[in-house]
Formats: structure tokens, C-alpha cells, sequence
């Protein structure tokens, strides 16, 4: 049994999640920074990586609650995520 609550694996999975939330708010405010100055493109492509971090951090949520509760998965939702950039 490991000294610590939470193995490697399931501190990795909190750390995903954590860093796929970032992700979606940095991109939130880039798309806005980019609709901002008239650039579509760069607003486009930051809106699929925001959907992409979205993604990938609700199969990690899904995965964690599942190791965590050591149950099925959890019903697949958005990620929420807190404030916004501050500028």
C-alpha cells in the first residue's frame, strides 16, 4: 500500500483535469481577444481548442470519479469552470 491517499495515476488524472480547465478558460479570452481585433481564423481555432481541452477534461473527470468512487462513470458533462482571466 502506498504512504500517500492517491496513487501517481490518480494525482495525474487531477492534474489533467486541472490543466484541461485552464485551458478552456485561457482559450475563452484569447478567442475573445481575437474577435476583438477583427481576426476570425485565430477566434476559430481557439474556440476548437477550448472545445478540445473540454473534452479531454471531462473524460478525465469521468475517469477520476469512476477510480475514486470505485464505481461506474459519472454522468458525461462540461467541464464548469470559475472566474475569467483577469487582465
Amino acid at each position: 500500500m502506498s504512504e500517500y491517499p492517491l496513487k501517481d495515476k490518480e494525482y495525474d488524472l487531477i492534474s489533467l483535469l486541472y490543466h484541461t480547465s485552464q485551458g478552456v478558460e485561457v482559450c475563452k479570452q484569447y478567442a475573445k481577444d481575437a474577435e476583438a481585433a477583427g481576426d476570425t481564423q485565430a477566434a476559430h481555432l481557439f474556440k476548437e481548442a477550448m472545445q478540445s481541452y473540454n473534452e479531454i477534461g471531462t473524460r478525465a473527470k469521468n475517469l477520476l470519479g469512476s477510480r475514486i468512487a470505485g464505481s461506474g462513470p459519472m454522468p458525461s458533462e462540461p467541464l464548469k469552470t470559475a472566474g475569467t482571466r483577469k487582465t
